[in-house]
């Protein structure tokens, strides 16, 4: 049976994970990645990096299956990330392989990466051109499972690392530092020692150019490869201050690839490396994501007034008011575009005009009255257009007029009335009886729903409609509020939808399944008798 603290711990990553800042005050929750999502190799790889520099695994991360996987990338690179060569996968794999301390299957990785050699370089992928920056990538694999490294190669390295030095690294430095960082895989130290003073000068222009102008996740990927091969070499590098990081700090505690791009691991890792120190939100963020075989990709969440909202209910819950100015702040921007929104366009995203009024109402936003009446009316003249099989504005007019107190009009309590008989069940009908039953203090509206509301049971949980036989969340935290169901049946509805970490729209053993902050909401709101959604006036 799920246990409450570990419900609300999972909760209150979700949200972490989920907060996004729009401005220097400001700032709202937005949809992250869902469960349904697949593992990916880079985000896996480097997260996990970022996870073990906290000393532990996320409890959400099955290591055997993580290995697992892994290891068949390893084993075969093609099936790995579409979007990465089959170098950066095998290197990848490994990378992973080794930080969880699992075997590598060196024979495999070894016959991969010769598969992808030119004579004395290496290519990404079978179709890609020879380069330096593979050439390394493929010696560093070799290096890291102690495999022969061919003697082609070595000379090749040996060879342009005899030119480059006596260049003085005048040329390209994007050649020049896999060159450096390749030859100090192969040469003794006594050998590279020699060319100290360009080593010097290759460091000493790339940390000029690197640390002028912003930071971006290229940059730092750069610096952090320099002041390896620098360190390696017995050579220093100046620190780099911490308030350079800070244009592309993100909410979730990681560092953006650049500020148009959102939470990136790679650049994270890399800045780490270089003495930046994340915020303690990271490892709530790298938990709140985790999946049994690693870390989805993450793209930026976007604040919306509904995710906002549950956010908002969920913060309250447990008494964390931390973050309610930055979203007042969100929130009166989007009243200022409600005034000038369309009554067409309100009825069509009635939702969102609900959300933005209910975030209002919570955080003490003005909210036009003249706004909140337009809203009402043009929300009660869809309603009075509901049919049976469409009952939903009804309940979006009873939830806006509960939450201004406005009483239903008499035309719509008499449409209601000739619906309610007629009305199919299924949850959209119990979510519109249960409202107005709410906004006008009907017990009959109350007991249409319940009734309703319990033919959609299916064993202890609740089903969108009669026909189908796969029970949901959303409906089971419906259809309980509905039946005013004790603690004990809420427990017990909760059960095929909820594990530790995970609250999911299906039952967990559903493939595809949906985990976000609506789910997260629905979990509390099933356990806990919490209205839903939440009574502002609560």
């Amino acid at each position: 049976m799920p246990q409450e603290p570990e419900l609300s711990t999972a909760a209150e990553r979700a949200v972490d994970a989920a907060w996004v800042q729009t401005g220097p005050q400001s700032g709202g929750y937005g949809r992250g990645p869902v469960s349904s999502a697949p593992a990916s190799l880079y985000a896996t790889a480097w997260t996990l990096r970022l996870a073990l520099d906290n000393g532990e695994l996320p409890r959400g991360l099955d290591r055997k299956r993580c290995v697992g996987w892994l290891k068949q990338i390893a084993t075969s690179p093609g099936t790995g990330d579409p979007a990465l060569t089959q170098l950066d996968n095998l290197a990848l794999a490994v990378q992973g392989l080794r930080d969880l301390r699992a075997t590598v299957p060196t024979s495999r990785v070894a016959a991969n990466t010769e598969k992808l050699r030119s004579g004395s370089l290496y290519r990404g992928s079978p179709t890609t051109t020879p380069n330096w920056s593979d050439t390394y990538t493929a010696v560093h694999i070799l290096s890291q499972i102690s495999a022969r490294i061919p003697d082609d190669v070595r000379d090749g390295i040996s060879n342009r690392y005899a030119r480059s030095t006596d260049n003085g690294w005048n040329e390209d430095i994007n050649s020049s530092i896999p060159v450096w960082q390749s030859a100090t895989l192969i040469l003794p130290r006594a050998d590279r020692q020699k060319h100290a003073k360009a080593l010097h000068d290759l460091v000493d222009a790339v940390w000029k150019h690197g640390t002028s102008g912003p930071a971006d996740g290229f940059k730092i990927g750069t610096l952090a490869d320099v002041r390896s091969l620098a360190l390696q070499n017995g050579t220093t590098v100046p620190n780099i201050p911490a308030s350079w990081f800070s244009s592309l700090q993100d909410s979730t505690g990681m560092l953006a690839l650049s500020a148009r791009y959102g939470p990136d691991p790679h650049t994270t890792a890399k800045a780490m490396e270089l003495g930046y120190r994340a915020a303690s939100s990271l490892q709530r963020f790298i938990t709140a994501y985790v999946l049994p075989t690693g870390w989805p990709s993450v793209p930026r969440p976007v604040p919306d007034p509904q995710d906002s909202y549950y956010g908002l209910a969920l913060t309250r819950s447990w008494g964390d008011s931390a973050r309610e100015a930055a979203l007042a702040a969100l929130t009166q921007q989007w009243v200022t575009h409600l005034k000038g929104t369309a009554s067409a366009t309100l009825v069509k995203n009635s939702s969102n005009a609900f959300y933005v009024a209910a975030l209002a109402r919570l955080l003490g936003v003005p909210f036009p009255k003249s706004l909140a009446y337009r809203i009402h009316t043009a929300l009660e003249e869809q309603a009075l257009k509901a049919t049976p099989k469409n009952p939903l504005p009804i309940y979006w007019a009873a939830r806006f007029a509960l939450l201004n107190q406005h009483p239903l009009k008499r035309a719509l309590r008499s449409r209601i009335a000739q619906l309610a008989p007629r009305a199919p069940v299924d949850v959209a009908s119990v979510m519109a009886f249960s409202e107005v039953a709410k906004a006008d203090s009907d017990p009959a509206m109350g007991h249409t729903a319940e009734t309703l509301a319990g033919q959609l049971k299916l064993g202890p949980a609740y089903r969108s409609q009669k026909s189908v036989n796969q029970t949901d969340l959303l409906s089971t935290a419906i259809g309980l509020a509905a039946a005013h169901a004790t603690s004990a049946e809420r427990l017990k509805s909760i059960q095929s939808f909820v594990s530790g970490d995970r609250a999911c729209l299906l039952p967990l053993t559903t493939p595809r399944n949906s985990c976000d902050l609506n789910t997260r909401y629905l979990s509390l709101a099933a356990e806990r008798d919490i209205d839903y959604p939440i009574n502002p006036h609560d």
